[in-house]
């Protein structure tokens, strides 16, 4: 088997001005190196007959499609011709080892429920029906170029005719009209974002442009895509994998929250904690922390009930973090009624779907830029001084990151059974129908259920099934985590005024938190000193200082070229590498300001003599 060929050299020359191949020829030619090496082993050993067919029909589907993609291309992109004819030659040759050796292994209205009132009847003292008014704050909600909601289904939604919201709309100064934003415009605010945000599709783009306020036409934004990153979208485009879903059905708003952390970033201390209505999809609530105490689960739900509402139950796992919020809504709805679900994390299903946005979207570049700071400029994982100055550094960046997230998939049109609408708008338009739970005593659709049949409708049964190094309830597979690198010293994350607290299903919690690593202030107790650091990091940022000996100068760089994408290695056994695009803009500043730091405390550190 003579193997994939490498992507050749970049054809540079006064006819070629760019020096490099653009990031989505990488990204392709990545993808297709690791469907052939896997699929290559397999071909080479002794498998069973269902993975060779798993591995045969990634080639014959994903591979050719890669293939197909970068030929369309191949002219706009400088992609030579003879190396995709010595590629498929190869795939086709891996395709037929693989068939023979496949050959050779031979809902009703309830009192307790509020519903809105967002149309009265009015008289008017002359003949013919009385006047429907619409609540005017609804209409500016409704109006607003974050939501995007199709008329006729809003007057469906509030009993009234196209025609009269359309009136009141205009009585109200409401007209709907698109932003005037030439194709220029729109094309930099599309390149700009993409540029920030690899492999964001166009859903993420519409999103991005409704938080600003612009209210385009979907075909606008398509083109403006098109025009700004064709190679990307047709390769995105053609190797789209649906996530397979199970049958779900909520009855209505905030009838079930799932709830989940999401531990990707906890090599470094961080744990993001989230949680998301089932019937919208709507993120209530998400927030990067520095434990995985029930307490801090605790606050961010309180917070999210704060922002929406009481939910009717939660789901969530047995882990210990979770203890918390099922006393508390246990008090809130009273005991033995199944207001708290368990089940295993990997089948929590909105949540394990949102956790494959939430690494795509940020979270695996926070990764392979913390991975680049240990392999290049001096970040030791194991040290705990080194952790607190990250999350010193960086935590508030990713708990913005995750509200910026929040925002963008809230306001997101989503495909499937969403039809294009946003969570937010399946949320309004849920309340709209089935009305708002009144939190002193909510209505309970499942009454007439025992808990084990709630567990059974609303979650999965079974054992739990944590799995050395699993991080949470969802991730894309190329995010999978190595496990060996979570063996290290741990900080306790009891919250020993929760261990008290006993529930009628205590045996639930049989699953420990999940562990995060020691990290220590090196300054406790000698806030002169921190403070030294804080405002010397500051002067060294505004002064612009890059020290020596990090690998950050100019001359330090291999090639003279500073690394704007990197390999991070995934899987337990550290058999797979995921290429990165970390955007030159964005993230190098964020090494610069990493070094500085270093290089103050390491200073301080010498002169106090504080401990390493």
């Amino acid at each position: 088997m003579a193997g994939l060929p490498p992507l050749p050299p970049f054809p540079s020359s006064s006819t070629f001005p760019e020096k490099a191949y653009s990031p989505s020829v990488y990204e392709a030619y990545h993808q297709l190196e690791s469907l052939y090496s896997q699929a290559a082993r397999v071909a080479t050993m002794e498998a069973d007959a269902a993975r060779i067919t798993i591995h045969a029909e990634r080639i014959a589907g994903k591979g050719i499609n890669i293939l197909l993609t970068l030929e369309e291309f191949a002219q706009t992109e400088h992609i030579s011709t003879n190396w995709i004819e010595d590629a498929t030659v190869s795939l086709v040759a891996l395709l037929n080892d693989l068939t023979q050796a496949l050959g050779s292994v031979k809902h009703q209205d309830d009192p307790r429920v509020d519903f809105l009132q967002p149309v009265t009847t009015v008289s008017t003292g002359k003949p013919g029906r009385p006047r429907k008014e619409i609540n005017v704050d609804l209409l500016l909600l409704v109006n607003s170029p974050k939501r995007q909601m199709r008329r006729k289904a809003f007057a469906q939604s509030i009993g009234v005719s196209h025609r009269t919201l359309r009136d009141r709309l205009k009585e109200n100064n409401l007209n709907f009209k698109y932003s005037e934003l030439t194709d220029d415009a729109l094309d930099d605010l599309v390149k700009n974002y993409r540029n920030m945000h690899p492999g964001s599709g166009i859903n993420y783009v519409i999103s991005h442009l409704r938080n600003r306020n612009l209210r385009l036409q979907r075909s606008r934004v398509i083109d403006s895509i098109h025009r700004v990153d064709g190679l990307g979208r047709v390769y995105r485009t053609a190797l789209r994998e649906a996530i397979a879903r199970r049958v779900y059905k909520v009855l209505r708003p905030h009838a079930l929250w799932h709830l989940d952390g999401h531990h990707k970033l906890i090599l470094w201390g961080i744990v993001i904690h989230g949680m998301v209505d089932g019937y919208s999809r709507t993120v209530t609530g998400i927030r990067a922390s520095n434990n995985n105490r029930a307490s801090t689960v605790l606050e961010v739900f309180v917070q999210a009930v704060e922002d929406y509402a009481v939910p009717s139950r939660i789901r969530g796992d047995r882990g210990k973090e979770n203890k918390a919020v099922a006393v508390w809504i246990t008090v809130q709805h009273g005991p033995n009624r199944g207001s708290f679900i368990w089940g295993s994390s990997t089948h929590n299903t909105r949540i394990e779907r949102l956790w494959v946005e939430v690494g795509r979207q940020f979270v695996r570049r926070w990764r392979a830029f913390f991975f680049r700071l240990e392999d290049l400029h001096g970040l030791q994982r194991h040290n705990p001084y080194h952790l607190w100055i990250i999350q010193h550094l960086f935590l508030e960046q990713i708990d913005a990151d995750c509200k910026e997230f929040q925002r963008e998939w809230n306001s997101k049109p989503l495909t499937g059974m969403g039809h294009l609408q946003s969570p937010d708008e399946m949320l309004l338009d849920g309340l709209l129908k089935h009305g708002v739970y009144l939190n002193a005593n909510p209505p309970d659709e499942c009454a007439s259920l025992s808990e084990d049949e709630i567990m059974e409708g609303y979650g999965i049964e079974g054992h739990v099934q944590r799995l050395p190094g699993q991080t949470g309830a969802g991730h894309a597979p190329e995010d999978a985590l190595d496990d060996t690198r979570l063996h290290q010293e741990s900080d306790t994350e009891d919250d020993p005024e929760w261990e008290d607290i006993s529930l009628p299903d205590e045996d639930k919690f049989s699953a420990p938190s999940v562990k995060v690593p020691c990290v220590m202030n090196p300054f406790a107790g000698n806030q002169v000193a921190e403070n030294i650091f804080v405002q010397s990091l500051q002067q060294a940022d505004e002064a612009n200082i890059i020290p020596d000996g990090y690998n950050i100068r100019l001359e330090e760089w291999d090639n003279g070229e500073y690394p704007s994408f990197y390999h991070i290695c995934s899987g337990k056994k550290r058999n797979r590498e995921l290429l990165v695009q970390l955007p030159d803009l964005e993230w190098r500043p964020r090494s610069e300001h990493w070094v500085r730091a270093l290089e103050i405390y390491n200073t301080i550190k010498a002169q106090l003599n504080l401990p390493d």
